[in-house]
C-alpha cells in the first residue's frame, strides 16, 4: 500500500522513480526526435545521474536557470511556490516560470505536482496537458502529477 505524499520526507517526496524518468525521455524522444535532452531542477540523488540515457543534466552543481539550449528539457522545477502550501514556501517562483520559457523555447515537458497553480496562471492554451501518477512508476506515494508537454 503507497503511503500519503505528506507522509513522506522532502528527498523522497521530491524522488523521480526510475520508470517516470525513463517514460518522460522515451516520450520526449520519440515526439522531438532528438538524440540528447537536457534535464533541469535535478535532486543531488536524481535517476539521471546513474542513467546511461543521452542527457545534459542541471541540478545542484549546474544551474538549470542557465541553460541556454539547444535540446529539449524535461524540467522538475520546485514545487512548493505553486502547491497547496505556496504560503509556506521559501523557493522561488521564477525557477517555475523559467521552466515554463524554457519548454517552450526549445520544447519537452514541466513537471508539477496535481494542484501546482503553476500551468494554469503561466502555461499557455493549446498544449498538452497530461495527468499520471508517480505511484504507479515506483513512487513511495500516489503523487498525482500533471505533466505539461511542447512539442
Amino acid at each position: 500500500m503507497r503511503r500519503k505524499v505528506e507522509k513522506l520526507s522532502r528527498a523522497q517526496r521530491r524522488r523521480t522513480p526510475p520508470p517516470f524518468a525513463q517514460y518522460l525521455y522515451h516520450r520526449v524522444m520519440a515526439w522531438t526526435g532528438v538524440d540528447t535532452l537536457a534535464v533541469l531542477w535535478l535532486e543531488p540523488s536524481s535517476y539521471y545521474y546513474a542513467s546511461r540515457l543521452s542527457l545534459v543534466l542541471y541540478g545542484p552543481y549546474r544551474d538549470a536557470r542557465t541553460y541556454a539550449g539547444p535540446w529539449p528539457i524535461i524540467a522538475h522545477p520546485p514545487c512548493g511556490p505553486w502547491g497547496q502550501w505556496a504560503w509556506k514556501s521559501l523557493e522561488s517562483k521564477k525557477d517555475g516560470m523559467i521552466a515554463l520559457d524554457l519548454v517552450h523555447r526549445y520544447g519537452g515537458v514541466v513537471e508539477q505536482p496535481l494542484g501546482s497553480s503553476l500551468f494554469r496562471k503561466h502555461g499557455r492554451a493549446g498544449h498538452i496537458l497530461e495527468r499520471v501518477n508517480q505511484g504507479d512508476y515506483g513512487h513511495l506515494g500516489q503523487k498525482a502529477t500533471l505533466l505539461y508537454f511542447v512539442l
